[in-house]
């Protein structure tokens, strides 16, 4: 794999790069709806990169940004606020944020924000993202946006981006009403990374309810969660590219394809019979009528992989399996495996780009050898209430919260540990005190284990 190692040394580089350059950016800190909009028009046509902060807080509109200039835009909140905290909230007005920087090579970052409730009859109601630079969406939320009439990307859509990379999202409950892509739509890129992602629940009338790409040279998707996504053709992921495809650990289950001609889980489609397809330790399992894999096209292995249906011819197909992967409560969202997992201990150690660690930062191989799917077996399970539940009533209230949130912005020790302070565990406190407050403990990896409800 030179070509993918050369490749993740450019990227490397071209990141570094861009940072080194945000340092010298336009700063704009922002508290208010209207000011968010203001700054965009500046930042557009202000000749200097840009970087906006916002501020904890609802900001409630649609946001545009139209530039004819080759300057960067980030937008991220404050220092230590997490997405839960910063939230845009186009209220289905209208389409929610809009970045157009048409063939200018312009690098988008977007971290740690909220983006919900976009509504329009155009393409990406949720963020739109036109540019020939990068792109980077990390750790934010991506939830409730819906496109109507012929249109693409119900959460999100790109086009014409260089590299782009997802990383540690979630993309829930987006709807492409009549079209494709109901969670991602990407149309035209040279590189794709989607890395410790949640793909949802979301839904597209026509193709690829979780995700829809085309006219991609190169693909790495690795320890993705991709559920309970639906379409009328392949319910989980759509993929058409030209280079080369590697995906690796990744847990894909409950997708579904209403057309009795389709597939539930994933299509691969490649135009050049020459292209590369690799999938390795994943767990492809249990897509509505097992329709699991449908492959076209290129020279494709499979190692390790547990998958129950699968169309196509491949070059090479090791140690796979068909077995229920155990999960530990799918219906509650979590995916882990339960101990006497077929999956554990099952994957293949020499696979191409393995992670060195899990969806949830755990080393990957544990005992010996890897296991297929996006989480590792680790002993760390634990029945306990949230730690930020300082009374143990299985009810974080906001001042348990507030508390909790306090002590990990100061880097403060916490009694019941574990310190110091995880942010995913803030992340995980703020998610169930929005949720209602009440919660229960499924008994999975922690923060996963943590659910909103009863459980009864």
């Amino acid at each position: 794999m030179k070509i993918t190692k050369m490749i993740t040394v450019c990227l490397t580089l071209a990141v570094s790069l861009w940072v080194c350059c945000l340092s010298q950016a336009a700063e704009f800190h922002v508290s208010r709806s209207i000011d968010l909009q203001v700054k965009l028009a500046e930042a557009q046509a202000n000749g200097e990169d840009d970087i906006i902060f916002l501020a904890a807080g609802t900001y409630v509109g649609t946001f545009s940004y139209s530039s004819e200039e080759a300057n960067d835009l980030t937008i991220k909140p404050e220092a230590d606020l997490t997405p839960e905290q910063v939230i845009l909230d186009a209220e289905s007005l209208g389409r929610l944020l809009y970045l157009n920087a048409g063939e200018n090579e312009v690098n988008f970052v977007i971290e740690r924000v909220t983006c919900k409730r976009g509504k329009a009859v155009l393409p990406g109601a949720g963020l739109f993202l036109e540019t020939a630079g990068n792109i980077n969406i990390v750790d934010c939320i991506i939830t409730s946006n819906s496109s109507y009439s012929s249109n693409n990307g119900g959460g999100i859509y790109i086009s014409s981006a260089n590299a782009i990379n997802f990383n540690k999202n979630v993309i829930m409950n987006n709807y492409a009403k009549n079209y494709n892509g109901g969670g991602i739509y990407i149309s035209s890129a040279n590189a794709i990374n989607f890395n410790k992602n949640v793909i949802m629940s979301n839904y597209a009338a026509s193709s690829g309810g979780g995700i829809y790409v085309s006219l991609v040279n190169i693909i790495h998707f690795i320890n993705n969660i991709i559920v309970n996504n639906n379409a009328s053709y392949d319910g989980g992921l759509h993929i058409r590219l030209s280079s080369e495809f590697n995906f690796i650990n990744n847990t894909v289950t409950g997708n579904k394809a209403s057309s009795s001609s389709s597939i539930d889980g994933i299509y691969i489609g490649v135009s050049e019979h020459q292209a590369k397809i690799y999938i390795a330790n994943n767990i492809i399992w249990g897509n509505d009528d097992g329709g699991d894999i449908y492959l076209t096209g290129g020279i494709v292995e499979l190692y390790t992989n547990n998958y129950k249906g699968i169309a196509g011819s491949f070059k090479t197909s090791i140690g796979n399996i068909d077995q229920d992967p155990s999960f530990v409560a799918p219906e509650e969202g979590d995916y882990h495996l339960s101990l006497g997992s077929p999956c554990i201990n099952s994957g293949y150690n020499e696979a191409s780009n393995l992670p060195a660690t899990d969806k949830d930062g755990n080393s990957r191989i544990i005992n010996d050898f890897v296991d297929m799917g996006a989480y590792e077996l680790t002993d760390s399970f634990s029945f306990d209430p949230h730690p930020a539940d300082s009374n143990n009533n299985w009810t974080i209230e906001d001042n348990e919260f507030n508390n909790y949130n306090s002590a990990w912005k100061q880097g403060n020790t916490w009694t019941n540990g574990p310190n110091p302070i995880p942010l995913d565990f803030v992340s995980r406190a703020g998610f169930l005190k929005e949720s209602g407050g009440t919660y229960h403990n499924v008994g999975g990896k922690q923060p996963d284990c943590w659910m909103p409800g009863s459980g009864e």
